[in-house]
């Protein structure tokens, strides 16, 4: 599929500190500049707190053949965001990523084991890196490899696949999950060292007290998008009592503050919740409660993981100006998106829908009136392809549509014919799951796209 590659023109010079320091993401991590206000472990939620207020969902506004992808990405003034759900490394990958070198074998040796991780994201790469800044939920950690890498119940994985992860298009990660201690509170801070070492950005846990206090804001084409993370717990993993600030646990107190003061900094705020009831298909009331108080506070778009299955995208517009934009009108006409579950991107959960994910696009610039304001919505469904073939278990990331089309147009790219019946079936379910419809939408290049603005707002007034 021809996805344009990742624009360089316009990217702001990298300024980064700590473990951000990254080539390509303009991180700003602003030292001293905020301080999130920090509250007590233990906050419960108000029984009272209604769910997401006037939510509605997508409106599938086509525009009639329009170049989604190749619209305003990377353009000074617009950006474009990508978003995928977990990103997992059961048993069964690591067996399919893992390499002997053949160098060492010829010289009589044992041979060197590697893991190379980045065939699963082959099919995918060219759609994460025409993104402006692409994200996902990280469910593993980078421990010490000494202690030898596993997948469920607690996963440890080599640190090629951040490397993997930044080659496909990720720039940053969401780290807040029940999975981050699973290689202890050491194994936690390696993760971070490993991201860093690979030019990743993260969020959600931290390697140092003060880095809690240092806001996540990448800015692209002038565009600065702030972001947070939070998880509901840690598997019984009790985060070490000494340090609290290691990861960010779902206490709504602390969520409220830290929304409210970096919406002050940001043209945009995405909030990345790990919450809700595995392979549950429609949000729980946990999710409806944060997704609501993230919005009440000021965030644009919410993604949510943990259910490993796809649930609803709403777009919802919020008429209610937001106190403490950051240098620019009150916003009025502001849209939300909320994607409540983005499924499993990668792992080796088979069981349907399990297998099925999604990306989620979204297209946002700054208007006349200088408020940066969504553009559009849209999504990609995935699936999982895992087959054995001779050399191996093979694993890939298959974009549902584009790989779909290409079947129809007579391509053969190494799919069975019941891997095709899976896939087909798959898209239907993506679509119900992700819009509430079962009537198809038209695909757009590649993409269905779920809401757009018509024209653009508050034109420049005539002198």
């Amino acid at each position: 599929m021809g996805f344009p590659a990742r624009r360089s023109a316009g990217k702001d010079v990298p300024f980064c500190t700590g473990f951000a320091a990254l080539r390509g993401v303009t991180c700003r991590l602003l030292l001293g500049v905020l301080l999130l206000l920090l509250a007590g472990p233990g906050g419960r939620l108000s029984p009272g707190l209604a769910d997401v207020s006037g939510e509605t969902p997508f409106e599938a506004n086509a525009s009639s053949g329009a170049d989604i992808l190749s619209g305003d990405a990377g353009e000074r003034g617009s950006i474009r965001l990508l978003f995928v759900g977990d990103i997992m490394v059961h048993a069964p990958q690591l067996e399919a990523a893992k390499r002997v070198t053949p160098s060492r074998k010829e010289e009589g040796g044992k041979g060197e084991t590697v893991y190379d991780f980045a065939p699963f994201f082959a099919e995918v790469r060219s759609l994460l890196r025409s993104a402006d800044l692409a994200a996902g939920n990280l469910e593993t950690t980078l421990g010490d490899p000494r202690k030898g890498y596993r997948g469920y119940p607690s996963f440890n994985s080599p640190d090629s696949l951040a490397e993997a992860l930044r080659d496909a298009g990720f720039d940053l990660l969401f780290t807040a999950n029940n999975h981050c201690l699973d290689s202890g509170a050491s194994g936690l801070v390696r993760t971070l060292h490993a991201l860093a070492s690979a030019d990743l950005c993260s969020t959600g846990t931290f390697a140092a007290e003060a880095s809690r206090d240092i806001p996540c804001i990448v800015e692209r084409g002038g565009i600065a998008v702030g972001f947070l993370a939070y998880t509901y717990g840690t598997n019984g993993i009790p985060v070490p009592s000494d340090r609290p600030w290691l990861v960010n646990l779902l206490d709504e107190t602390l969520v409220s503050a830290d929304v409210a003061a970096l919406r002050k900094e940001t043209d945009l705020l995405v909030v990345a919740f790990h919450v809700g009831n595995e392979y549950a298909r429609h949000p729980s009331a946990a999710q409806r409660r944060f997704v609501s108080l993230a919005l009440r506070n000021g965030a644009d778009i919410v993604v949510g993981s943990h259910p490993h299955v796809l649930q609803r995208v709403f777009v919802s517009r919020d008429v209610s100006p937001v106190s403490g934009e950051r240098e620019t009108p009150l916003s009025a006409d502001r849209m939300t998106v909320v994607a409540y579950s983005l499924g499993n991107f990668v792992s080796f959960q088979r069981t349907v829908p399990r297998d099925t994910g999604a990306v989620l696009g979204i297209d946002a610039a700054r208007d006349d009136d200088g408020v940066v304001r969504i553009r559009r919505v849209f999504t990609v469904p995935t699936w999982v392809q895992a087959a054995r073939r001779k050399e191996g278990r093979e694993i890939r990331i298959l974009p549902l549509l584009d790989t779909l089309a290409r079947l129809d147009a007579g391509e053969k790219p190494r799919i069975s014919s019941a891997e095709e019946k899976r896939m087909r079936a798959a898209l239907a379910e993506a679509l119900e799951a992700l819009t509430g419809k079962k009537t198809p939408l038209p695909p757009e290049e590649g993409v269905w796209v779920l809401w757009q603005r018509r024209e653009k707002l508050y034109p420049t007034p005539s002198p």
